[in-house]
């Protein structure tokens, strides 16, 4: 999990820059939306796989 963790850290950085961003465009705020669900949908897939 160790793994998991240091890609997802640089991101919770990020957070609260991409929030101001995207309270001021939401198309940018769809397109995190979507770029999430397929980022978490990839990592499922590789958990499973690992399984």
């Amino acid at each position: 999990m160790d793994f998991l963790a240091l890609i997802i850290y640089p991101f919770i950085s990020s957070l609260p820059e991409l929030a101001k961003s995207c309270s001021e465009d939401k198309t940018l705020l769809i397109m995190v939306l979507v770029g999430c669900t397929l980022f978490a949908g990839f990592i499922g897939l590789l958990v499973a796989m690992a399984n």
